[in-house]
Protein backbone atom coordinates (compact mmCIF):
# COMPACT_ATOMS: atom_id res chain seq x y z
CA UNK A 1 0.00 0.00 0.00
CA UNK A 2 1.25 3.46 -0.84
CA UNK A 3 -0.60 5.42 1.88
CA UNK A 4 -2.73 5.20 5.02
CA UNK A 5 -6.04 5.33 3.12
CA UNK A 6 -5.05 2.35 1.00
CA UNK A 7 -4.19 0.42 4.17
CA UNK A 8 -7.64 1.07 5.64
CA UNK A 9 -9.28 0.08 2.34
CA UNK A 10 -7.24 -3.13 2.22
CA UNK A 11 -8.27 -4.05 5.78
CA UNK A 12 -11.94 -3.41 4.99
CA UNK A 13 -11.70 -5.62 1.90
CA UNK A 14 -9.96 -8.44 3.77
CA UNK A 15 -12.22 -11.45 4.31
CA UNK A 16 -9.99 -13.95 6.09
CA UNK A 17 -8.62 -13.82 9.65
CA UNK A 18 -5.68 -16.16 10.26
CA UNK A 19 -5.83 -15.75 14.04
CA UNK A 20 -5.84 -13.52 17.10
CA UNK A 21 -3.83 -13.69 20.29
CA UNK A 22 -2.11 -11.62 22.92
CA UNK A 23 1.43 -10.53 22.10
CA UNK A 24 4.06 -9.31 24.55
CA UNK A 25 5.71 -6.79 22.19
CA UNK A 26 5.47 -5.54 18.63
CA UNK A 27 8.43 -7.44 17.27
CA UNK A 28 7.49 -10.29 14.93
CA UNK A 29 9.54 -11.70 12.06
CA UNK A 30 6.92 -14.27 11.02
CA UNK A 31 3.16 -14.52 10.80
CA UNK A 32 2.30 -16.35 14.05
CA UNK A 33 -1.05 -17.48 12.59
CA UNK A 34 -0.45 -18.65 9.05
CA UNK A 35 1.52 -18.11 5.84
CA UNK A 36 4.53 -15.80 5.88
CA UNK A 37 3.45 -13.90 2.75
CA UNK A 38 0.37 -11.90 1.80
CA UNK A 39 -1.09 -10.93 5.16
CA UNK A 40 -1.91 -7.88 7.27
CA UNK A 41 -1.01 -7.50 10.95
CA UNK A 42 -2.89 -5.18 13.26
CA UNK A 43 -1.64 -4.66 16.80
CA UNK A 44 -3.83 -2.69 19.22
CA UNK A 45 -3.58 -2.05 22.92
CA UNK A 46 -2.47 0.38 25.59
CA UNK A 47 1.02 1.47 26.49
CA UNK A 48 2.06 3.04 29.77
CA UNK A 49 4.17 6.18 29.46
CA UNK A 50 6.17 6.57 32.69
CA UNK A 51 6.67 10.32 32.38
CA UNK A 52 5.23 13.34 30.59
CA UNK A 53 7.21 14.65 27.63
CA UNK A 54 8.17 14.13 24.01
CA UNK A 55 8.39 10.47 23.01
CA UNK A 56 10.17 9.27 19.89
CA UNK A 57 8.63 6.25 18.19
CA UNK A 58 10.23 4.23 15.41
CA UNK A 59 9.06 1.48 13.09
CA UNK A 60 10.89 -1.12 11.09
CA UNK A 61 9.10 -3.45 8.73
CA UNK A 62 9.18 -5.52 5.63
CA UNK A 63 6.58 -3.76 3.53
CA UNK A 64 4.15 -1.03 4.56
CA UNK A 65 3.62 -0.03 8.19
CA UNK A 66 1.83 2.73 10.09
CA UNK A 67 1.93 3.65 13.81
CA UNK A 68 -0.79 5.63 15.58
CA UNK A 69 -0.79 6.81 19.18
CA UNK A 70 -4.12 7.97 20.59
CA UNK A 71 -5.47 7.94 17.03
CA UNK A 72 -2.75 10.25 15.68
CA UNK A 73 -0.37 9.13 12.95
CA UNK A 74 3.12 9.29 14.47
CA UNK A 75 5.25 7.50 11.90
CA UNK A 76 4.65 5.69 8.63
CA UNK A 77 6.65 3.77 6.06
CA UNK A 78 4.40 2.98 3.08
CA UNK A 79 5.02 0.81 0.01
CA UNK A 80 6.88 -2.44 -0.40
CA UNK A 81 10.44 -2.48 0.95
CA UNK A 82 12.93 -4.51 2.93
CA UNK A 83 13.67 -3.81 6.61
CA UNK A 84 16.16 -1.08 7.41
CA UNK A 85 19.35 -1.78 9.32
CA UNK A 86 18.49 0.78 11.99
CA UNK A 87 15.57 2.84 13.25
CA UNK A 88 15.38 5.09 10.16
CA UNK A 89 11.64 5.83 10.25
CA UNK A 90 10.81 7.88 13.32
CA UNK A 91 8.28 10.38 14.62
CA UNK A 92 7.69 12.26 17.84
CA UNK A 93 4.63 13.01 19.96
CA UNK A 94 4.06 14.77 23.27
CA UNK A 95 2.41 12.39 25.75
CA UNK A 96 1.34 12.75 29.35
CA UNK A 97 2.25 10.20 31.99
CA UNK A 98 -0.23 7.31 31.92
CA UNK A 99 -1.96 4.99 29.48
CA UNK A 100 -2.21 5.70 25.75
CA UNK A 101 -3.73 3.74 22.89
CA UNK A 102 -1.28 2.23 20.39
CA UNK A 103 -2.18 0.89 16.94
CA UNK A 104 0.30 -0.60 14.52
CA UNK A 105 -0.71 -1.66 11.02
CA UNK A 106 1.58 -3.80 8.86
CA UNK A 107 1.20 -5.22 5.36
CA UNK A 108 3.39 -8.12 4.27
CA UNK A 109 3.61 -8.98 0.58
CA UNK A 110 6.54 -11.25 -0.38
CA UNK A 111 10.00 -12.01 0.96
CA UNK A 112 11.23 -11.46 4.50
CA UNK A 113 8.84 -10.53 7.31
CA UNK A 114 9.23 -7.92 10.02
CA UNK A 115 6.79 -5.88 12.10
CA UNK A 116 8.63 -3.94 14.81
CA UNK A 117 8.02 -0.83 16.94
CA UNK A 118 10.53 0.95 19.14
CA UNK A 119 10.49 4.03 21.33
CA UNK A 120 12.69 6.47 23.18
CA UNK A 121 10.93 7.92 26.24
CA UNK A 122 12.01 11.36 27.53
CA UNK A 123 15.45 11.19 29.14
CA UNK A 124 16.52 8.04 27.30
CA UNK A 125 19.46 8.10 24.90
CA UNK A 126 18.50 5.51 22.27
CA UNK A 127 15.53 3.86 20.62
CA UNK A 128 14.72 0.32 21.74
CA UNK A 129 11.89 -2.14 21.16
CA UNK A 130 9.08 -1.17 23.54
CA UNK A 131 9.56 -3.52 26.53
CA UNK A 132 6.62 -5.78 27.37
CA UNK A 133 6.14 -4.26 30.84
CA UNK A 134 4.92 -1.02 29.22
CA UNK A 135 2.01 -2.79 27.46
CA UNK A 136 -0.96 -2.82 29.76
CA UNK A 137 -2.23 -5.49 30.34
CA UNK A 138 -1.70 -7.07 26.91
CA UNK A 139 -1.28 -6.33 23.24
CA UNK A 140 -3.82 -7.82 20.86
CA UNK A 141 -2.63 -9.00 17.46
Amino acid sequence: VSNWYEMIRLIRMSKHVFGKERRKTINDNTNPFGPDDLYISLYTGKIYCPTTGVYTFAINSDDASFLLIDGKMVVQWPNGHIPSKDWEHIGTIYLTKGLHRIEYYHQETFGAQLACVGWKPPGQSKIQIIPEEFFCPYLRC
